[in-house]
This record gives C-alpha cells, structure tokens and sequence, in this order.
C-alpha cells in the first residue's frame, strides 16, 4: 500500500496538460465574463466603426 502511494505521487504524468488547462481557463473565464457584461458597448463600438468606414467611401474599387 505504500508504494503505491509513493508510485502514485511521483507519477506526474498528464499534469503539464492539466497546468495550461487551468491556465487557459483563467484566462478566457474573465475575458468571456467581459464581453458579455459590455456586449451592447462592444456592438455599437463595432457598427459605428464599419457604419464610418462605409460612409468614407473606401468600396476598395479605384
């Protein structure tokens, strides 16, 4: 039973995998959160962006 746990407790395989999994979801959680709390702020950023872009008259045509 003890080297059992002795083997179980050196056997680290799998658990860089685990690390950046933690990682990534400590990252896209919050950033995931942000755009849904400011999703009306981001759209209207985004329409009046291409509604500008639209109106300057860049069709990309010469």
């Amino acid at each position: 039973m003890k080297s059992l746990l002795k083997k179980l407790h050196k056997d680290e395989q799998g658990a860089d995998l685990l690390e950046y999994i933690l990682i990534l979801a400590l990252i896209a959680l919050p950033v995931v959160a942000l755009v849904l709390f400011f999703k009306s702020e981001i759209t209207t950023w985004f329409m009046n962006l291409f509604n500008d872009y639209k109106d300057s008259g860049s069709d990309g045509v010469e």
